[in-house]
């Protein structure tokens, strides 16, 4: 994979934030949906490249770290697996362990293991694209994605390089993936999920505040008093005169500049009860008398209802062929990469603690037969020894490669490596250092 230079290699499409940051919902009740989801999504996305991020995938040897597996060579640290745990959403930690998060690494290892075979690359076009996007749907800019990058230990160059990650990978499942969803699945799902396409009954609701002294979030400085007179003499002015210019001159709630526009309000809608009971008993283009809540008194006016309804097939169509599509993929990539894993060589390991020495050699060192041989006499008589070949060297060289000398045999005792012939004293001598 490329390292990328987020700077000279990727044109990134700036986003102006300060435009259409204007508030229509009330604070207290519901925050601002655009901004809500915003913030969701950019969450999902932090989160997917935390979580992808091979923290460890440079570390060296020589930082003598536990090591859980071994893919196809390829060590997977318990940092790395800890680091991945500890990245997760706190609710997601009481549905998913550390075993789990090992065998989704294994899989990730697998699938870019298997890309890299097929030589799957990607183009910095299709980099920049992707980038954007992500910019796009997180509703930030790069300079607030880098920031959010950096306080979550990351940079923008390390996000680049797991984009590219991800889009190799997408690209080497849509490759032997044939997944196809048909007209008739298509019609199957939604007559057997309708409810999941019927609307609430809603209303276009819009209402003016006036707060007081002592309610909740108010910074207008009427007295409970003085909030009475004036909401009344607003409610007579509504049979007169426009709602929203209304609105606009005496309410103390944020939405007072769109005219006191609040959006769609249906039983879902987290407003709180005595507010929300008004709006839906009312008619299009009624107002209610005043409504007193926690955070003051209101006068409540509906624009429009829109009736409960049943979407029709067609415009959910592609939702559903989405949904479906994602099924099948998810239930492919399970089968593929059940076959990766049985052509694989996976290794599980609990801890790089060797109990005793290792001794390692090769079978065609000439010069290690003598000590080979001194080795089974003395694992013969219970000695604690571990043999280890140079062709099945990923455990010592991973877990001892600090300490290690290039030639053999040697013998390897916690953070001690001794190289060349030792006599069987010098052997046992090392062992009971050992223990």
């Amino acid at each position: 994979m490329n390292t990328h230079n987020p700077e000279d290699k990727v044109k990134v499409e700036e986003k102006n934030t300060e435009e259409n940051t204007e508030v229509i919902y009330e604070d207290d009740f519901e925050e601002p949906k655009s901004s809500k989801k915003g913030w969701i999504v950019t969450g999902v996305v932090i989160v997917l490249l935390l979580i992808a991020f091979l923290v460890w995938a440079n570390a060296s040897p020589s930082e003598e770290l536990d090591v859980l597996a071994f893919v196809n060579g390829q060590p997977v640290y318990a940092a790395e697996i800890d680091a991945r745990f500890e990245q997760l959403p706190a609710e997601y930690k009481d549905v998913v362990d550390r075993s789990l998060v090992l065998n989704q690494t294994i899989d990730e290892i697998l699938l870019v293991q298997e890309a890299i075979t097929q030589g799957i690359e990607v183009n910095e076009e299709e980099l920049t694209s992707e980038l954007n996007t992500i910019l796009q749907q997180s509703m930030m800019s790069k300079e607030q994605f880098e920031e959010y990058l950096v306080n979550n230990g990351l940079d923008l160059e390390t996000a680049l390089n797991q984009i590219e990650v991800n889009l190799v990978l997408r690209k080497l499942l849509s490759g032997v993936a044939n997944v196809s969803v048909s007209e008739e699945e298509v019609e199957f799902y939604y007559a057997q999920n309708k409810n999941l396409f019927k609307t609430l009954e809603s209303r276009k609701v819009s209402h003016i505040l006036i707060c007081y002294v002592g309610a909740q979030g108010c910074e207008a400085n009427y007295t409970n008093e003085q909030a009475t007179e004036l909401v009344n003499e607003v409610l007579e002015k509504t049979k007169t005169e426009d709602f929203a210019s209304l609105a606009k001159e005496y309410s103390t709630g944020p939405s007072a500049p769109t005219g006191g526009s609040l959006g769609s309000v249906d039983e879902t809608t987290n407003f709180v009860p005595e507010f929300k009971a008004a709006a839906l008993d009312l008619n299009a283009g009624e107002v209610s008398g005043i409504v007193e809540t926690d955070f003051g008194f209101h006068i409540i006016k509906v624009s429009e209802v829109t009736p409960a309804n049943t979407v029709e097939l067609a415009e959910v169509s592609p939702q559903i062929e989405a949904e479906i599509l994602n099924a099948k993929t998810s239930q492919f990539v399970g089968i593929y990469l059940a076959t990766l894993r049985e052509k694989a060589d996976i290794q599980f390991i609990t801890t790089c603690d060797v109990e005793g020495v290792i001794f390692y050699s090769a079978d065609w060192c000439d010069n290690c037969e003598e000590a080979d041989a001194v080795v089974n006499e003395l694992i013969a008589e219970g000695r604690s020894i571990t043999k280890v070949m140079v062709s099945d060297n990923d455990l010592v060289k991973t877990c001892f490669g600090a300490i290690m000398k290039e030639q053999i045999p040697q013998f390897i005792c916690g953070k001690e490596a001794v190289v060349g012939q030792l006599s069987k004293e010098e052997i046992v001598t090392l062992v009971e250092k050992c223990d």
